[in-house]
């Protein structure tokens, strides 16, 4: 155990001190400790319910025309969870590689942005794909 390490003493996340015990994590430890850190916190689920009902209320992209209420919070519900846990493990592996190879700090959570992104673009256009 590296002194202070938070994932052995069982504390969530950590590094955001800029310790370089967090540094030499390797990144798919620093993308499943926070993926973690975030699906075991009870805020997380109200805020992924929260934000799925508000997107089955709005109906954006056209999906209040075309679904009814039940389909809109299970299309929402799907798209959400299928998305953010994703995105997260992309963005924050892909970081934290960056890190381990000494990109500096706002090229490395620049880069995982996009590359969360990219993920995200590729789940939302196979679940709408045409059948």
């Amino acid at each position: 155990m590296v002194e202070g390490d938070d994932i052995a003493a069982g504390a969530n996340g950590g590094c955001a001190d800029g310790r370089s015990a967090c540094a030499d994590d390797p990144p798919m430890r620093s993308a499943m400790r926070e993926l973690h850190g975030q699906v075991g916190d009870p805020r997380f689920w109200g805020g992924m319910a929260a934000v799925v009902a508000i997107l089955a209320v709005a109906g954006p992209f056209g999906t209040g025309d075309d679904l009814g209420p039940a389909a809109l919070l299970a299309y929402w519900g799907v798209i959400a969870l299928a998305t953010y846990i994703p995105c997260l493990a992309v963005s924050v592996y892909s970081a934290a590689w960056l890190r381990r190879v000494r990109a500096p700090r706002l090229a490395a959570h620049a880069v995982g942005a996009v590359a969360g992104g990219v993920a995200v673009s590729a789940i939302v256009l196979a679940v709408n794909a045409p059948v």
